[in-house]
């Protein structure tokens, strides 16, 4: 009985631990496309803006952090979330705060050498209602 036991919980384990990676995130071959992409766009801007070239490393275990349904900028900045692709109702409003004037970018943040890793999810989405502000866009969701 112990020996089924053991050989269920390994078999379980096993399941768990790698469909979860093939299901939400990206494979070795997508990893390395998006690094290779990301860390020569982060070189560039590093050498443009003066700041210091740190490569970006994937991080399998920061996969799991990603869950679906958290608001859109709850968690965005150094210790959180980051999209890769926003709605369009969330691009007018960057584009919005951005020409009024406000310093900074959510997608600055990739390139931030402070950063260096990152997780993905192919399923995993994000979605907030804007309550009051800004108000042409009040009742309307982020994504």
């Amino acid at each position: 009985m112990k020996l089924c036991l053991a050989i269920f919980l390994t078999s379980f384990l096993f399941i768990e631990t790698h469909g979860s990676r093939v299901k939400r995130g990206l494979s070795a071959d997508e990893q390395k496309k998006f690094l290779d992409e990301l860390n020569k766009d982060r070189k560039r801007v590093a050498q443009e803006e003066g700041i210091k070239y740190v490569p970006m490393e994937y991080d399998v275990s920061l996969e799991k952090e990603i869950v679906s349904g958290k608001s859109c900028w709850e968690y965005t900045g150094l210790e959180g979330t980051l999209p890769l692709g926003i709605n369009d109702v969330a691009e007018e409003i960057r584009k919005t705060l951005i020409d009024g004037g406000l310093d900074g970018d959510i997608y600055q943040y990739y390139f931030h050498p402070s950063y260096k890793k990152i997780g993905c999810s192919k399923e995993a989405k994000c979605t907030q209602l804007v309550n009051k502000e800004p108000k042409e866009f009040a009742g309307k969701t982020i994504e």
